[in-house]
């Protein structure tokens, strides 16, 4: 069985490959086809890539496991398997148990799955700039294999690492054409390269009335006029808000603005996340000639940072949840005592109406901790990607994350010291994320302490501008060349099983969200994380 720590590990060291990240497209493939075909115990694994006309399908970088060898050129025609093909187009994954006996694979049973001894696969569209350009399948011989929920998360995650690796090999491609190009193109040139682009891109003009577009943009974007060509954008589009003219605005006056994320209402009132970036362009005369609009739907890759951002959420919660238990069992061994007191009382005819009323009090003392301590374990599970930021006080924030790990910190003999705001501050943020953040660098320290002993301390700090959240620990320290990397997705210095190393460069996007910032402080004596927030 492989689990979620296993592919999440698999993942880490493929992000972790150059060959992969960075590598040209058949050698990538090769890479990625082997690590994918070793993390998920199957004997073949391909990337099908949809010829041009998107009637077959031709596979490259085709791995055996059984002769470490890879293979390229087979084919499927869509007209021999127009049942697995209209499956791979409504199916966004596509697992079968039993090859000689699904209807998905009936069409190539006799000519593929009968000859090759395919038992079972699990299929993935790959999409890229918004269309199914092929399919990663995943072949298992000689018997049957029953999918878990597990094995189909890293499949759709193979599918996205084979985009990437497209994404990649476009940019190269993008990145020639363009060093071919010289850089003070005419306009005439710059509008040519523009519309042959495969990128949501537009070219304006002084007037911000449209020059040129690329296929992609105009596929993208509705218009409210048959010809966009010479009219201004607020003409041809019925959706354009006050602050994207204030923003082209300024681009039109030498200013470059850009924005990795943003969340807009899109033409049906669905919410849609974009990436955009306003470029002025100059002319011959190096004047400025108007402004090259790029805007990107970034949606599908948000969803994904959404669901990884939950899953490291519950992986510290796992890891935390026999300080959890801790946390409840004493509280109840205690009101136990009372309870076995009082009975003691009741059969010896020995009521003392005032010690029962202290240790009733005491009793119903303990139960509000219980119940705070589940109220903050199911506030820092849930998925708070949709809350809105209202005013908190920090130290309760803070108290939040203590739930889940002090009494693990007590259990290992590590000292945990905090030292809170007297009177408490209110920030303006979203209270569970900034819990979950502080939870990760407790976490981070317990792992660097356990075994050794030592000290943590928590410090809350105010000035005029800001609020820091200071998390020291006692450790050994991070190595001066690792300082950086830390804050990388998928980069850990964990064993394997112990981290995802997601959880710091997600911390870090949560305090960007919250027009703050965490880093590491290189001038402290001990490791001390930052978590800093405008007040």
């Amino acid at each position: 069985m492989r689990d979620f720590a296993h592919y999440h590990d698999t993942l880490a060291r493929i992000n972790r490959d150059e060959s992969i990240v960075y590598g040209e497209r058949r050698s990538a493939l090769r890479a990625l086809t082997k690590s994918i075909a070793r993390a998920m115990a199957v004997d073949y694994v391909g990337f099908w890539a949809y010829t041009a006309d998107k009637t077959a399908v031709v596979v490259e970088g085709n791995y055996n496991s059984a002769s470490d060898s890879w293979s390229d050129g087979a084919c499927l025609e869509e007209k021999d398997a127009p049942v697995y093909f209209a499956a791979i187009k409504n199916e966004r994954v596509l697992p079968v148990e039993d090859c000689f006996a699904s209807t998905y694979t009936a069409e190539f049973k006799a000519t593929y799955c009968v000859p090759h001894d395919i038992r079972s696969l699990i299929d993935v569209p790959v999409t890229f700039d918004g269309e199914t350009v092929g399919i990663i399948c995943c072949e298992v011989v000689g018997r049957n294999r029953s999918w878990s929920t597990e094995d189909k998360f890293f499949a759709l995650m193979a599918a996205d690492l084979v985009s990437r690796i497209l994404e990649t090999q476009r940019r190269r491609e993008l990145a020639s054409l363009l060093e071919m190009e010289n850089l003070r193109l005419g306009e005439y040139q710059l509008k040519a390269l523009l519309t042959a682009l495969p990128m949501p891109l537009a070219m304006l003009d002084r007037e911000s009335r449209y020059v040129a577009m690329s296929e992609a943009w105009s596929k993208q974007y509705q218009f409210i006029v048959p010809d966009p060509i010479g009219r201004s954008m607020w003409e041809c589009h019925s959706n354009v808000v006050e602050e994207w003219i204030q923003r082209i605005n300024k681009a039109q006056r030498g200013e470059v603005l850009s924005l990795d994320e943003e969340l807009i209402k899109g033409p049906k009132g669905e919410d849609v996340w974009i990436s955009w970036k306003l470029v002025p362009w100059f002319t011959l005369n190096s004047e400025i000639g108007g402004v090259v609009v790029l805007c990107d739907d970034i949606t599908y890759r948000k969803e994904t940072e959404l669901k990884l951002r939950q899953t490291t959420k519950l992986t510290a919660l796992g890891e935390m949840a026999g300080g959890i238990a801790h946390e409840i069992n004493n509280p109840l061994s205690i009101m136990k005592g009372f309870i076995d007191l009082m009975q003691k009382s009741l059969q010896r005819n020995q009521v003392n109406t005032e010690q029962f009323a202290q240790y009733l009090e005491r009793s119903s003392k303990t139960i509000q901790r219980i119940a705070r301590i589940i109220q903050s374990m199911k506030r820092i599970a849930r998925d708070t990607s949709s809350d809105v930021m209202g005013r908190y006080g920090a130290n309760g924030i803070v108290e939040d994350a203590l739930d889940f790990i002090q009494e693990k910190f007590r259990d290992r003999g590590i000292s945990l010291d905090v030292m809170r705001l007297d009177p408490d501050v209110p920030v303006h943020c979203r209270p569970v994320e900034l819990s979950q953040v502080l939870l990760n660098l407790l976490t981070n320290a317990f792992h660097a302490l356990e075994g050794t002993g030592g000290w943590v301390k928590v410090r809350l700090e105010q000035s005029s501008t800001s609020l820091r959240i200071l998390v020291i620990d006692s450790g050994p320290g991070i190595a001066e060349g690792l300082r950086e990397k830390i804050f990388q997705p998928f980069f850990t210095t964990k064993d394997i099983g112990k981290g995802t190393g997601l959880g710091l460069s997600i911390s870090r996007k949560i305090l960007e969200n919250h027009n703050g910032r965490l880093f590491l402080d290189p001038s402290q004596r001990h490791t001390t994380f930052v978590i800093e927030l405008p007040l």
